[in-house]
């Protein structure tokens, strides 16, 4: 008779029947839970990323997790049971294991002037010092790099510019639009040495723009000196795990300024591009 009867007619599971008949019984599996949706090696990698990514004052959402995690898979074309760049929920779970735990952010009011607050003012100071300590570059001023990014009128379209300090490194320009047409771009001879241009639909810095930057322009022009420590804004365009590992093979920490706040703590925000901004309005 069929499995399906002698299920049925003895009363036995359907699945034990199928196991006689295929010779998988009295074979305990090695399997302890489901497959894994990322490999081991991977997990631990991510893991460090997302700790080193709160450390720094830069702690993410489970949305952000999952979303940042699912662009890791893609952009590595990793081998998992996920089919596409959204992972689910419960896969948040085997990161857990590796020291992370899901706490309430610090509390941030939205208007700028509630941020104005001597708190967290004076925390970001605080971790300010204590990672400068931690680096050892108390006396090596020249390893600190500040990354800003601000916008200039250009008729009829609008450019970003985003600006290392410290040594002067070479800035890159985006333009909007779909293509980056040449009469956009400078000759080599009027343009500033190592200027990178790029076009983005939406002219936010995103981030592939911004690891392209990172790799091809920042870290060709910082020296080979290390470590080396960053200051830059919060967005979510600017930070992904890979960046953080990038960073993180390049021996490079990265600090995120506190939200709203950058009107009194970005340092090219009130030395460098305001009074350019001035100079060009005059």
């Amino acid at each position: 008779m069929s499995a399906y009867r002698a299920a049925k007619d003895f009363n036995i599971s359907l699945n034990t029947v199928l196991g006689h008949v295929e010779g998988r019984r009295g074979y305990k599996s090695t399997s302890h839970c489901q497959p894994k949706s990322l490999p081991l090696d991977v997990e631990k990698k991510i893991a460090a990323c997302l700790i080193n990514m709160e450390q720094h004052r830069f702690g993410l959402s489970r949305k952000d997790i999952l979303s940042l995690v699912g662009e890791y898979i893609v952009s590595n074309n990793l081998n998992t049971p996920i089919t596409d760049s959204k992972l689910q929920s419960d896969c948040l779970i085997s990161f857990m294991r590796h020291n992370l735990t899901v706490k309430k952010p610090e509390s941030v009011e939205i208007a700028r002037i509630n941020c104005i607050n001597p708190f967290i003012i004076n925390n970001y100071f605080e971790e300010l010092e204590k990672t400068i300590s931690q680096l050892g570059l108390e006396e090596r001023p020249q390893l600190t790099f500040n990354l800003n990014e601000t916008s200039f009128a250009r008729d009829p379209s609008k450019t970003n510019v985003m600006a290392a300090s410290g040594k002067k490194l070479p800035p890159l320009v985006i333009f909007k639009g779909k293509n980056l047409w040449d009469d956009w771009q400078p000759t080599k001879e009027e343009a500033f040495l190592g200027t990178s241009y790029v076009a983005t639909e939406n002219v936010w810095m995103e981030a592939k723009v911004f690891i392209n930057f990172f790799k091809i322009t920042f870290l060709a022009h910082i020296g080979t000196e290390r470590p080396v420590f960053v200051i830059c804004g919060g967005s979510k365009t600017h930070v992904s795990l890979r960046l953080i590992e990038i960073a993180r093979e390049e021996n490079v920490t990265i600090l995120i300024l506190p939200p709203h706040s950058l009107h009194i703590l970005q340092p090219l925000d009130l030395s460098v591009m305001k009074s350019f901004k001035n100079t060009l309005c005059c």
